[in-house]
């Protein structure tokens, strides 16, 4: 019986015993892959899509140049008395300020006599229209004595002589004006804020009508020559601004307000883009830029516009940025960049405001990856 057992029952029992081992060893198979699965799923932080103000810039470098110059040419001649103590190479005037001095005594005493001239030939109308009336009522009493009404009493009534004399006190009201011009124009004033490029005179020295003897330029306004593409350019320009453009830049950490003047028809060789002119008011600032010299700086527009915006740092490659939706999926989108400005990221397109974005996800995810959100960051 013992041996009917082992012989006929034991293969049985030894492959039930397999069955339930093989089992066990599935689901014990199962249960770890599940673990594992659940161990896999990469955890994130993410942020919210934000719309914030944004305002465009362009990035130049240009060539400085004045915006407006003087040369200092008297209109009078004679002998320098005064020049002003900054009238050097590089000195600064300011607006009002008198530049220099020609003597005036000469035209001082060259008023006086055409005053006195002037006031002569007045006195000198006056007679001749006092005897005029005189002469009007022995014309009338002659008329009416002789009944001549169309006889001609011009010379009797002394009308040449008075149209005359009213000629000669207007030359001689002109020629005081000219000798009072001619005395302000001995003192020689800034008509605005200068600097100094050259100077060629000394006191004591004797000038001539006409005579270059300083040379200066506007110290508060300059142009700029600038090359940038034209597109980039007219980014700047808000809606329905079709003026002037006023324009906003940092120059040599700056802030200055300026205008563009105009665009270029000439192309620059090195860069091989035509330039536009702008011009900076500088008289905000402690400095100014040097002529003839380079500055660098951002035009911005002068009015904002409503991007969306995300961290500069979760931008993949500038091509786009890890979403993940309310569902914890993760995708990946491509995004259209405005511009970078202070570790942030500005948008034109490809995310909307309230969306989830990834940080720290530079690699490669299946598309639809399930992710799980460990925190939600307020970045700004």
């Amino acid at each position: 019986m013992k041996s009917f057992t082992r012989n006929v029952l034991g293969p049985f029992i030894v492959l039930a015993v397999c069955v339930l081992g093989f089992v066990i060893l599935t689901l014990a198979k199962e249960e770890v892959e599940k673990v594992s699965e659940v161990n896999d799923i990469m955890t994130l932080d993410v942020g919210r899509v934000k719309k914030v103000p944004y305002r465009e810039t362009v990035r130049f470098t240009g060539r400085v140049r004045p915006f407006s110059e003087r040369y200092i040419m008297p209109e009078v001649r004679g002998k320098v008395i005064y020049i002003h103590p900054n009238l050097y190479l590089g000195g600064r005037i300011q607006e009002g300020e008198e530049l220099l001095r020609i003597e005036e005594i000469e035209y001082q005493l060259n008023l006086q006599q055409e005053e006195a001239q002037l006031r002569i030939e007045e006195n000198q109308l006056k007679l001749e229209q006092g005897k005029a009336r005189v002469a009007s009522e022995s014309v009338e009493t002659y008329r009416n004595i002789n009944n001549e009404e169309k006889a001609d009493f011009s010379l009797a009534l002394r009308e040449p002589q008075i149209m005359q004399q009213e000629a000669v006190v207007s030359l001689h009201k002109s020629r005081v004006e000219k000798a009072r011009l001619d005395l302000e124009r001995c003192r020689i004033i800034a008509d605005v804020d200068c600097l100094v490029l050259s100077k060629s005179l000394d006191i004591g020295q004797f000038v001539e009508v006409g005579e270059t003897l300083a040379h200066l330029v506007e110290s508060d306004v300059y142009e700029v020559v600038a090359r940038v593409p034209f597109s980039q350019i007219e980014a700047l320009r808000s809606e329905g601004e079709n003026s002037d453009l006023s324009i906003q830049a940092m120059i040599d950490n700056y802030d200055v307000s300026g205008l563009l003047q105009s665009y270029l028809v000439d192309v620059d060789s090195e860069t091989n883009r035509p330039g536009v002119l702008l011009r900076f008011d500088f008289s905000e600032t402690e400095t100014r830029p040097l002529l003839g010299g380079l500055v660098s700086g951002e035009l911005m527009a002068s009015s904002t516009r409503e991007l969306v915006a995300v961290p500069e740092d979760v931008i993949v490659d500038d091509k786009g940025v890890w979403v993940v939706d309310e569902g914890e999926i993760a995708a990946f989108r491509h995004v259209e960049v405005a511009g970078f400005r202070e570790g942030i990221a500005y948008l034109n397109s490809g995310l909307i405001e309230g969306e989830r974005f990834a940080f720290s996800l530079r690699g490669i995810l299946p598309e639809g990856q399930v992710v799980k959100v460990s925190n939600e960051r307020d970045w700004r």
